[in-house]
């Protein structure tokens, strides 16, 4: 089950991991600079939600592109909900302006990978 989900994983990217320093912003909250990790194979699921700013006649068509996706990510991939994944490839082209993102939840563990919920980095 593992290799099938892998050999699926159509996309790639870079985890970003957060490491916590000592400095604080004008506001005094601590800042964490990311950190590049690895470079790991993903599949990556970007389609609009229905519930995204769904047209006030009704129907299932969006007005605005959701910023919500959801990544699968090989069983051994080293990754937390405090890291953030930057994709660079999509279907094997690179991409010209990487999209960052990050996780909403702790990675969760099925049976033959990862799944995570994130959210686009603006």
């Amino acid at each position: 089950m593992q290799a099938a989900q892998e050999s699926g994983m159509m996309d790639r990217g870079v985890v970003l991991h957060y490491v916590e320093t000592d400095r604080l912003d004008e506001y005094g909250t601590p800042v964490g600079p990311y950190v590049e990790g690895a470079l790991i194979d993903l599949g990556f699921d970007g389609s609009p939600k229905e519930e995204h700013n769904a047209p006030a006649g009704g129907g299932d068509t969006t007005q605005a592109e959701g910023s919500e996706v959801k990544f699968r990510l090989p069983l051994d991939t080293r990754i937390s909900n405090l890291d953030r994944i930057k994709v660079t490839e999509r279907f094997g082209e690179l991409v010209a302006d990487p999209v960052t993102y990050e996780l909403l939840e702790a990675p969760r563990r099925g049976p033959s990978g990862l799944t995570a919920r994130a959210k686009r980095v603006m």
